[in-house]
């Protein structure tokens, strides 16, 4: 029994310098909670795993540049695909606690990350200031410091490398587009 919520925002804003190719940034904010009162697993008789009075809780920012050029269909150009080249810097902290009392124990973690990648999209354009889009990160690299400190004592850090080649239908991502 428990409790989640995930929220996220990332306005972003593009100045299209020629036809077709436009340059810009985002900004982008998530925040998640997690609160679990009590929970179990058993997987067999003997792997079992309690988890009670577990809270999470996480924020992260991030600021991208952006360079995109657009492939429209057909004469219309009121639909069309683009391809978007990021370089994202960003950071964000988290929380960890569980147990209670005398077995209570926490994590703090700061992290910094810098990632760079490609996303594909489909767009359609509602009038010449709106459009629809939908995009999904295939292609990346990415780099992540983490620092933790757990029980106010116990201090590491950890650093992550990724590279990403292939299509994850949980990067997919729809959007509206508003044009100055």
């Amino acid at each position: 029994s428990g409790s989640a919520h995930t929220f996220k925002v990332s306005p972003t804003a593009l100045y299209c310098f020629k036809d077709d190719l436009a340059a810009g940034g985002r900004f982008s904010f998530e925040h998640s909670r997690v609160k679990m009162d009590d929970g179990s697993l058993k997987i067999s008789e003997d792997t079992h795993f309690d988890a009670d009075n577990l809270y999470s809780i996480r924020s992260n920012y991030y600021a991208t540049a952006l360079f995109r050029n657009y492939f429209s269909l057909g004469s219309g150009k009121r639909f069309g695909f683009f391809n978007e080249v990021q370089l994202s810097l960003g950071g964000g902290r988290s929380k960890l606690s569980n147990g209670s009392g005398d077995t209570l124990t926490g994590t703090y973690e700061r992290n910094f990350s810098l990632d760079i990648g490609l996303t594909p999209g489909f767009i359609m354009f509602l009038s010449n200031y709106s459009a629809l889009e939908v995009n999904v990160g295939v292609l990346g690299f990415g780099y992540t410091h983490t620092k933790a400190v757990t029980d106010q004592i116990y201090v590491s850090h950890r650093n992550s490398k990724h590279a990403n080649f292939k299509i994850n239908l949980f990067s997919i991502s729809f959007g509206v587009m508003f044009y100055i």
